[in-house]
């Protein structure tokens, strides 16, 4: 189904996602975990998407820019992901997002440029993740997104 290659392609150059339907949907979406500059960000069962929507590929996290399936203006991580994983993750899928919807770039460019974000911010151990609240990881990501946009 949503697993096919062509099917995978870049939001934005069709202009609409893909609706899933409402039932799928309340399996796959576990919880709001909050907002990141306008972007919803949602713990979802990475299983429910591998299985029920059929993206075998699915892993770690995703965005609305790169992922049809996935609702204009939400954030996917995976909820199964201990606390501590989630900043960079939720700081790539930002950035990968913005690069592709904004800034026009394709998705190999924005992935890219999102993995060097990402491997910067783990570089230099921000933190170290530890994060209390969910709250405290969308403001570790928020703090570093002009490094990475700037």
């Amino acid at each position: 189904m949503f697993g096919d290659e062509n099917r995978r392609t870049d939001w934005f150059k069709h202009g609409q996602s893909m609706p899933v339907p409402i039932d799928v949907m309340q399996r796959v979406q576990q919880r709001l975990i909050g907002e990141l500059m306008g972007s919803e960000v949602w713990g979802v069962d990475g299983e429910a998407v591998r299985n029920e929507i059929g993206d075998d590929e699915f892993e770690g996290g995703g965005n609305h820019a790169r992922y049809l399936y996935i609702p204009a203006g939400q954030i996917w991580i995976e909820w199964c992901l201990p606390m501590h994983a989630w900043p960079p993750l939720i700081l790539h899928e930002y950035v990968e997002q913005y690069a592709m919807t904004m800034l026009g770039l394709n998705y190999e460019q924005a992935h890219n440029r999102a993995r060097i974000c990402e491997r910067n911010f783990r570089a230099a151990d921000r933190e170290r993740f530890r994060c209390a609240s969910t709250q405290d990881v969308l403001a570790l990501a928020a703090r570093e997104l002009p490094n990475c946009l700037g």
